[in-house]
């Protein structure tokens, strides 16, 4: 039904004008069908789930278990190195490549 409500005002209010228009669309189609076809539509919005600081400890030690950040050892220290004034961080001795064949 606000289909041929909203080609109506369009086509009438290129004629007419848009105040003539709306007058004109709400002697033809009522008032009612008229507010109900124009009103306004918001989306729908998923309700905010408010979490506890413990709910989100809770999840980020559920999701330590699943993946661990555990660092892979990388051989021996052979120095440290300081990367954009951070901390200091060890630097590995590379593991021996193995030549190409030909």
């Amino acid at each position: 039904m606000a289909i041929p409500i909203l080609v109506f005002l369009a086509t009438m209010g290129v004629r007419y004008g848009a105040t003539k228009a709306i007058t004109m669309a709400i002697k033809k189609f009522g008032k009612r069908a008229f507010q109900k076809a124009t009103k306004k539509t918001v989306p729908k919005s998923k309700p905010v789930k408010h979490k506890t600081e413990l709910q989100r400890v809770k999840e980020q030690i559920a999701r330590d278990k699943l993946k661990p950040k555990v660092k892979p050892i990388k051989g021996k220290i052979v120095g440290r190195v300081r990367r954009n004034y951070g901390k200091w961080e060890p630097v590995y001795k590379k593991p021996p490549t193995k030549p190409k064949k030909p």
